[in-house]
């Protein structure tokens, strides 16, 4: 079973806004697979092994770069991780490309079966 929690909570001036979600899937398989991959500027195409269908979630572990992903079949980019940010979405079934900005960096990437 997949516990997966998300929390916003927004105090800025006179915006605020608080925001929380829970899910709780079953899973299928083995349950996923954690990796450290190093992400080059030329980009890098991920393996997610068994894990082919669920969430996906990915840290930048520099200090520095920022990262561009998106999947490898598809054309543009799909989203930006800044150094030391993370993010969590549902993939499909596809590999995806990460490409580093300026100098390899470091993901963490969990891919979860769901």
């Amino acid at each position: 079973m997949l516990n997966l929690s998300v929390t916003v909570d927004l105090q800025n001036g006179s915006v605020s806004t608080k925001r929380s979600v829970t899910s709780v899937l079953p899973q299928a398989g083995d349950g996923g697979k954690v990796s450290t991959v190093s992400v080059a500027t030329g980009g890098t195409t991920h393996d997610f092994g068994d894990a082919t269908r669920g969430y996906v979630f990915i840290r930048n572990l520099d200090d520095t770069n920022f990262v561009y992903w998106g999947a490898a079949s598809a054309s543009g980019r799909i989203g930006k991780i800044e150094a030391g940010e993370f993010a969590m979405f549902r993939r499909c079934n596809q590999n995806y490309v990460f490409t580093a900005d300026t100098a390899a960096c470091l993901l963490e990437i969990t891919a979860f079966d769901a």
